[in-house]
C-alpha cells in the first residue's frame, strides 16, 4: 500500500517537474521557434509577458518579446531567416526597469506634430510602439522605435513620460543621433541639446537619457575631429549601454589613474578607440559636455566583432624644453593633470596635431599630452667622423649624439712654422650659430685638441656644419659637414 501511495505521489508531481524543465513561462502566444528558443533551463525563472511581430521592414521581419526575470525587464529580438525567427538581440537597458505592465503594437508610420508651433517628425514604419505604466498607474511611458534602414538597427525616435508623482520627472523628447529636442506635454518646444546620442536598441541605456533640457545640455557632447596628419587615429565603437570600466593613463594598473584614482568611462556616451597595447585599449571619451579624456581600458571590455589594431608608438627619448601642464584632454578643455618641469626626461610616444603624447618616468608613470613646442625628441644615438685637409692644416672631427647630448671632439694638426690657422670654430645648426669655441693652446708641438657641445640638435636637424673662424670671420670653404640620418 505504501509503495502504491508513493507511486501515485510521484505521478502527481511529474507534470511539475516537466514544466520546470521547459524553461520560460508564457503569458502570451509566440511562434513555435521562439518558444523553442526559451525552452532551456537557464530561462526557468523568466516569464514572457508580451510578444509582437514587425513585418515588412527594409531589412526583413522581426519579432520582439518582453520577459520579466526577478527584478529585471528584458527585451528579446528575433530576426526572420529562412522562414524562421532566430535569436538576434538581448537588451536589459532598452526598457523601463521598474515593475509594471507593458503593451506592444506596430504602426505603419508615426508622426509627431505640434499644431501650436508647427514642428513635426515623420517616421516611416513599421514602427514598434511600447507603452509602460507602473503597478499603481501613477507613471506612464511611451517609447517609439523604428527600423528605417537596411542594416537591421532599430533606433529610438521618441520618449514621453507622464506621472502624478512629485519626484518623478515629466518629459517629452524627440530623439535624434546628434541631438535631443525637448517639448512640453502640449507640444511646445523647450529647446535642443546638441551632441552624440546612442539610439541603437542594442546599445541604448534608457535610464541614461537626460530627463530635462538642462541635464542634456550639461551632458551631451560630440566626439572631436582628430587633427589631420595625427599619428593617433581613432574609430567610434558602440558599447552596450549601462556599463562602466576603470580608466588608467597608460596600458596597465601601475599607471596613474586620473580623477584621484577614480577615472571611469561610461558606455552610455560616445567612445573612440585608437588601438591596443599590452592588453589595454587606448580610448577617448566624454566626461561632460566640455571635458573629455584619453586613457586606457582593459581590452577584454571591447565589444565582440570589432577589429582593433595594435598601437604604433615611437617610444623615443625626449626632454621637456619648458615647464608646462600635462593634459589628458588635448582637444577640448586642456585641463591639467600634472605640471611638467623643464629638463624633465620623458618618453615621446606620438603626435596629435600640435601636441605630443608623452609618458613620464617613475614607478607610477603617467601618459598625457603637451604642446609640441614644450618637448624635444632626442634623435637616435649616432657617431660620425669628418676630415678636411688643406695646404696649411688637417682637421679631424668626431660628432657623437648620445643620450640626447650632441658633442664634437676635434683634432687640429699642422706643419711646423705654419701661421695660416683658424683661431676658433663655430657650429651651425638649423640655420643658426648654435655654439662656438676658441682653439686652445697647443697640447704638444703642432697639435691642438678641443671639444664643444651643440645644444640645438633635434629631430628636424639634418646638417651640422663646423666652420673655422679667422679673427672672427667665417671661412665657409674650409667647413666640415655632418649629414644626420
Amino acid at each position: 500500500m505504501k509503495k502504491l501511495l508513493l507511486l501515485i505521489l510521484c505521478l502527481a508531481f511529474l507534470p511539475l517537474f516537466a514544466a520546470q524543465a521547459e524553461g520560460a513561462a508564457f503569458l502570451c502566444d509566440v511562434h513555435p521557434e521562439v518558444k523553442a528558443f526559451f525552452t532551456q533551463s537557464k530561462f526557468n525563472d523568466l516569464t514572457i509577458t508580451n510578444y509582437i511581430v514587425a513585418q515588412g521592414t527594409k531589412s526583413g521581419d522581426y519579432a520582439f518579446a518582453i520577459g520579466r526575470k526577478k527584478n529585471q525587464t528584458l527585451l528579446y529580438g528575433f530576426e526572420k531567416k529562412d522562414d524562421s525567427f532566430r535569436y538576434w538581440l538581448l537588451s536589459g537597458t532598452a526598457l523601463p526597469q521598474q515593475k509594471g505592465d507593458f503593451s506592444l503594437w506596430i504602426e505603419d508610420e508615426w508622426t509627431y506634430y505640434s499644431s501650436s508651433e508647427g514642428h513635426s517628425r515623420y517616421v516611416k514604419g513599421p514602427v514598434l510602439m511600447i507603452e509602460w505604466h507602473d503597478e499603481k498607474d501613477e507613471t506612464q511611458m511611451l517609447l517609439v522605435y523604428a527600423n528605417e534602414g537596411t542594416s537591421g538597427q532599430w533606433r529610438l525616435k521618441y520618449v514621453n513620460q507622464t506621472s502624478t508623482l512629485r519626484d518623478t520627472p515629466v518629459f517629452s523628447v524627440l530623439v535624434y543621433e546628434d541631438h535631443l529636442h525637448y517639448l512640453t506635454q502640449n507640444g511646445r518646444s523647450l529647446g535642443k541639446a546638441e551632441g552624440y546620442v546612442q539610439t541603437n536598441m542594442r546599445y541604448l541605456n534608457l535610464s541614461a537619457l537626460p530627463s530635462s533640457l538642462q541635464a542634456a545640455q550639461e551632458k551631451l557632447s560630440s566626439a572631436p575631429v582628430i587633427p589631420w596628419g595625427s599619428e593617433l587615429v581613432g574609430q567610434e565603437i558602440s558599447f552596450e549601454g549601462g556599463q562602466k570600466f576603470p580608466v588608467y593613463s597608460g596600458p596597465g594598473t601601475n599607471y596613474v589613474r586620473a580623477a584621484e584614482g577614480k577615472a571611469t568611462v561610461s558606455t552610455n556616451d560616445w567612445i573612440q578607440v585608437f588601438g591596443t597595447e599590452n592588453g589595454y585599449a587606448l580610448i577617448q571619451y566624454a566626461i561632460s559636455a566640455d571635458h573629455m579624456r584619453f586613457g586606457y581600458i582593459d581590452e577584454k571590455y571591447l565589444p565582440k566583432g570589432h577589429t582593433v589594431s595594435a598601437l604604433t608608438l615611437e617610444n623615443a627619448a625626449a626632454t621637456m624644453v619648458n615647464p608646462c601642464a600635462l593634459t589628458d584632454d588635448p582637444l577640448y578643455s586642456r585641463q591639467a593633470v600634472r605640471q611638467m618641469a623643464g629638463g624633465e626626461k620623458v618618453v615621446w610616444l606620438a603626435q596629435l596635431g600640435n601636441d605630443v603624447y608623452i609618458e613620464t618616468k617613475g614607478e607610477n608613470p603617467q601618459r598625457g599630452f603637451v604642446h609640441a613646442d614644450d618637448v624635444a625628441k632626442h634623435i637616435q644615438d649616432f657617431q660620425q667622423t669628418a676630415t678636411l685637409e688643406t695646404d696649411w692644416y688637417k682637421i679631424t672631427a668626431i660628432l657623437t649624439l648620445q643620450g640626447g647630448e650632441t658633442r664634437v671632439d676635434m683634432l687640429l694638426e699642422y706643419a711646423e712654422g705654419e701661421t695660416h690657422l683658424p683661431n676658433g670654430y663655430a657650429a651651425l645648426c638649423n640655420q643658426k650659430v648654435s655654439s662656438w669655441n676658441d682653439i686652445p693652446g697647443a697640447e704638444s708641438p703642432f697639435l691642438h685638441s678641443f671639444s664643444m657641445l651643440i645644444p640645438d640638435v633635434d629631430e628636424n636637424t639634418r646638417i651640422i656644419a663646423l666652420c673655422p673662424l679667422y679673427d672672427g670671420q667665417y671661412q665657409f670653404d674650409e667647413a666640415l659637414q655632418f649629414i644626420l640620418p
